[in-house]
């Protein structure tokens, strides 16, 4: 009897080659277990048959190879993070997916596609400078897509950045008090205009 775990691993005593005499009563594995993925169901072949999903109850006076069946799972939790949430126009600011407990399957990959208040940016790794989106409120997105090669998982993550100030060519903002003048007037002009 083979018990073909398709990469995966057996629990118990089970072995990939075991030997049941016959009309020995089978029991499948409990537990078969194989990074990335979910089990599915067992199907078998009984000497030169076709496949079926029906495990035979007893060992049969034939070989018997029982194949595993998965379904892609990369199990895990995603997220968008930024340096600030609520940055002032160009300020240092990282917006980045991050992918928690992600589980490993063999020649995996992860694509990035992110959108800035509904438009594509030319972007596809993880992470993206904000340093430059204008003042006010902005919906980032990323189109998160975890494949095998020939199965895939997607997900979109959103994250809202509200940008303040946007003095562009200045280092610092100054407050030149109440009666700053950007030329001089005489006072009692300058009062007037103030009252208009």
């Amino acid at each position: 009897f083979t018990w073909n775990a398709q990469g995966g691993t057996l629990g118990g005593s089970y072995t990939s080659g075991d030997e049941i005499s016959y009309g020995t009563t089978i029991i499948a594995p409990t537990t078969v277990t194989k990074a990335g993925y979910t089990f599915d169901v067992w199907s078998y072949v009984v000497g030169e048959n076709e496949p079926t999903a029906e495990m035979p109850t007893t060992m049969p006076d034939a070989d018997v190879t029982a194949t595993a069946n998965w379904i892609y799972d990369p199990s895990y939790t995603a997220e968008i993070t930024s340096t600030n949430a609520s940055p002032e126009y160009g300020e240092d600011n990282d917006v980045k997916v991050v992918i928690n407990n992600l589980s490993s399957a063999e020649g995996q990959a992860t694509n990035y596609v992110w959108t800035v208040d509904g438009t594509e940016i030319s972007n596809t790794t993880d992470t993206f400078d904000a340093s430059n989106l204008g003042v006010g409120e902005h919906t980032v997105k990323c189109v998160v897509t975890i494949s095998n090669g020939t199965d895939s998982v997607t997900e979109e993550l959103e994250k809202t950045i509200t940008v303040t100030k946007a003095i562009r060519f200045a280092d610092e903002v100054l407050f030149l008090g109440n009666d700053f003048m950007d030329r001089y007037e005489e006072p009692s002009v300058h009062r007037q205009n103030e009252q208009i």
